[in-house]
């Protein structure tokens, strides 16, 4: 399973990936609360090149909670808005996310 998101301006220059209608792809165990009271079980989160990131998704923002690998994907493909990402599942504990 692979979905498409199209960055814009805000998720470039704070470097996350909104994940909105898509949370339903995750398992549950990886969805923490946004406080962080509640952290879900890490997922990986496979850039390629070798950087591998573990995260779990904030529920209530939708996003990936480590915003690091975002940066990364930033500076190594010099996103702009209106770009595209794909993530795309391997397993369920396994991520992937690469620009289209």
């Amino acid at each position: 399973m692979k979905f498409e998101i199209v960055l814009t301006e805000g998720a470039i220059k704070y470097n996350y990936l909104n994940l909105r209608g898509h949370l339903a792809k995750f398992a549950n165990k990886h969805i923490g609360t946004d406080d962080m009271r509640t952290k879900g079980q890490p997922l990986k989160l496979d850039l390629g090149g070798g950087e591998i990131f573990e995260t779990d998704v904030c529920g209530k923002h939708q996003r990936f909670r480590t915003r690091s690998a975002m940066r990364v994907l930033n500076v190594r493909n010099k996103l702009k808005p209106g770009d595209s990402l794909i993530v795309e599942k391997y397993t369920e504990d396994h991520w992937k996310v690469y620009r289209s």
